[in-house]
């Protein structure tokens, strides 16, 4: 039908068709093509991975792609690997198709004379959101279409010459840059850069560059703004991490539970049986040897108390609590942690804050992030450490991932709910990212006066029990936050 159509419009037309790889390689050892109209979906290849073949044999020869079976982004791929035109296929598009071929087959014959209109580009892409532009290999810009000087912020082509990819940070001061850059020597390439806008916004573009057949000091480029999926890309990538981090996390958590669960055991007859020797025993030699003993059995019981909250199986006596007051109750001991020449600033929620946990150990949760905080001060004599309560009402995905937003934590992503949430910043020394990611372990300690590392792993493992979160922020010099977030009791 198709065929039938053009040899209508066009008097002494000869076609060929192709059907498979054999009549492929039959017809590209004949004469070159003055026109190629190729499906996307092809029984035995693409019309994307036909196209270099075609090139090579026909290189002045126009391609349309002609199918039904494409979308918006073969669309899109089609236009950046030289495609001409790329039309639906269907039985009232055959028109339209005629009309594609006379026109490519008048802008081959100009080209062939060597008259390039200025508007081609603009032309070839009018129907979709990409950026056409048409430099010299010196990096002057020829011309440029409306959504390209969008797309980098330019009121007028002359201000885009001037400006076009500038962004001395990532190494590209000119246009020039750029195209050395991308071609690298070569007669086509491809390259997702970041650039600044002229109105200082950074942006993520894919640019597809072509040395022109018929001047080769010419370049045909493209310019998609691909920061929507950059975005997306960096979202999956840091949840991937949370994700790998929460399964390290729970693996130790489960093996050291269950060795701290059988050892309690021993250092509960260990501790018992030093009290009772202590009772009988009057020698003041051997007493002291006995209190050494229990001392130290004690000492092991605290860490072993760590180990079993990291693990999940302390047994907690949940009952329902608010926040501000556990918070309130205990002020005048946290205030005589603090340095008098540091600012202390208590910033609670003015309505209770209702939470199902265990009091005891959610007081060790606070009183814990407090002295990482005052660590993270140090000797300093000047500081700040806040305390912050709230409500965080996440009604769906996009509020909860929006609440983590600049914080990582070992765990999965938020489920939406209804929360209560404490968080304690420090103005102190902060941390690396390769802290960040180890400071839940059990036995990981970066503190000067060296302990047996297990503060924030009991935070994370009371706050787990009590199917809560942890998240936490920091960088080098700008201080640390970290959010407890728990489900809210009505």
């Amino acid at each position: 039908m198709v065929i039938r159509a053009l040899k209508q419009e066009f008097q002494g037309l000869e076609a060929t068709q192709i059907h498979d790889e054999n009549s492929l390689s039959l017809s590209l050892a004949e004469d070159p093509f003055d026109l190629i109209i190729t499906d996307f979906q092809l029984n035995w290849s693409t019309g994307l991975q036909l196209l270099a073949r075609f090139r090579k044999h026909s290189p002045n020869a126009p391609i349309i792609m002609y199918t039904g079976t494409g979308n918006e982004l073969v669309a899109v791929e089609a236009m950046k690997s030289g495609v001409e035109d790329y039309i639906v296929k269907s039985v009232s598009n055959i028109k339209y198709l005629v009309s594609a071929t006379r026109a490519c087959l008048e802008k081959k014959h100009e080209r062939m004379r060597g008259r390039l209109p200025e508007g081609r580009l603009e032309m070839m892409v009018s129907h979709l959101n990409i950026g056409a532009f048409r430099p010299t290999l010196a990096g002057v810009l020829l011309s440029a279409n409306a959504v390209f000087l969008e797309m980098l912020g330019f009121n007028s082509i002359e201000e885009a010459c001037l400006l076009a990819f500038r962004n001395p940070k990532d190494g590209f001061h000119d246009l020039e840059s750029v195209l050395r850059e991308i071609l690298g020597g070569s007669a086509r390439g491809k390259s997702e850069i970041r650039i600044t806008r002229t109105c200082g916004k950074k942006v993520w573009i894919s640019v597809s560059l072509i040395i022109s057949s018929q001047f080769p000091q010419e370049v045909e480029g493209m310019v998609e703004d691909i920061s929507a999926r950059k975005n997306d890309e960096q979202l999956d990538t840091e949840k991937q991490d949370s994700l790998r981090q929460g399964e390290h996390l729970d693996s130790i958590a489960q093996l050291a539970g269950g060795v701290a669960h059988d050892f309690n055991n021993m250092l509960t007859t260990i501790n018992g049986l030093s009290e009772l020797l202590l009772e009988k025993v009057e020698s003041s030699e051997l007493r002291q040897d006995i209190i050494e003993i229990h001392k130290a059995g004690s000492q092991a019981a605290k860490l072993t108390s760590d180990l079993l909250s990291f693990g999940r199986r302390q047994m907690l006596e949940k009952r329902v609590v608010d926040l501000n007051k556990l918070i309130c109750n205990h002020e005048d001991l946290i205030r005589e942690k603090i340095a008098e020449s540091w600012i202390y600033e208590s910033n609670l929620c003015a309505d209770p804050l209702l939470v199902k946990v265990d009091q005891g150990h959610m007081k060790r949760v606070i009183l814990n992030l407090l002295n990482n905080a005052i660590e993270a001060l140090g000797h300093s004599d000047q500081g700040r450490i806040t305390i912050v309560t709230g409500r965080a009402d996440l009604k769906g995905k996009s509020e909860a991932a929006g609440f983590q937003k600049g914080f990582s934590g070992p765990q999965d992503a938020i489920i939406p709910g209804r929360y209560v949430f404490l968080s304690i910043t420090d103005s102190g020394i902060g941390m690396e990212p390769s802290t960040l990611a180890r400071i839940f372990e059990p036995f990981f300690t970066t503190k000067v006066r060296k302990g047996p590392g297990m503060s924030l792993a009991s935070v994370y493992g009371i706050v787990r029990q009590s199917e809560g979160y942890v998240l936490v922020k920091s960088a080098p010099m700008k201080g640390s936050t970290f959010r407890v977030l728990l489900p809210a009791v009505s």
